[in-house]
């Protein structure tokens, strides 16, 4: 499972399946993506150039060096921007992060692009976008200012709590609930209702 390590000793010249989060174990030094690999019978095949260190994360590394944390949120705005949601209204997009960053400038976002959005022929400008087909997660975002940004933003009924394990831990998520200064209605949603709602859990 993610985050779980290795057991056992391998032996040179092997290879052996982790999990996102799950430290190297010892005398491995590069990460072959599962996506990437070959396996025939019991043997996993190396593709050419794979190097010592590749695709290799130190602890408090998540993203690679030079890479922009919002790709996620820049990647959203181009499905709105290229119609798919008018094509699709029923369509949920869930973002994570509390919605990588977006909530926190939707305003000025929205009143700098609604004459765009309508030249472009969309039908809704990117505040209705975010607040009828798009849902956030707290994915480990444990700050209570950011998540009253959000809640004032896009409405309790658009968050669904999450820990985004085993970046964080469970007891970080637990510590973060019991503080926030919500109704327990809200709670409620965020906790579970929403998921239990958009998931058909």
């Amino acid at each position: 499972a993610a985050g779980h390590p290795h057991v056992g000793t391998p032996a040179p010249g092997t290879a052996v399946r982790i999990f996102t989060g799950a430290p190297m174990p010892a005398g491995f030094d590069s990460v072959l993506m599962q996506e990437d690999a070959t396996v025939e019978d019991r043997y996993v095949i190396v593709p050419p150039g794979l190097k010592p260190g590749a695709n290799r994360r130190f602890a408090g590394e998540d993203c690679k060096r030079g890479a922009v944390a919002i790709d996620a949120g820049t990647h959203f705005l181009r499905i709105a921007m290229a119609g798919v949601l008018d094509q699709f209204p029923k369509l949920t997009i869930v973002l994570g992060h509390l919605g990588e960053g977006i909530p926190f400038v939707l305003d000025r976002m929205n009143s700098h692009t609604e004459r765009a959005f309508k030249a472009a022929g969309l039908k809704k400008n990117i505040r209705q976008y975010m607040c009828e087909n798009v849902m956030v997660t707290t994915s480990g975002n444990f700050a209570v200012p950011s998540l009253l940004c959000t809640l004032m933003t896009l409405g309790a009924d658009r968050i669904m709590f999450s820990v985004d394990w085993p970046y964080e831990k469970n007891e970080w998520g637990q510590a973060y609930l019991k503080q926030l200064p919500i109704s327990t209605e809200d709670l409620a949603k965020i906790t579970h209702r929403n998921a239990e709602r958009v998931l058909k859990l």
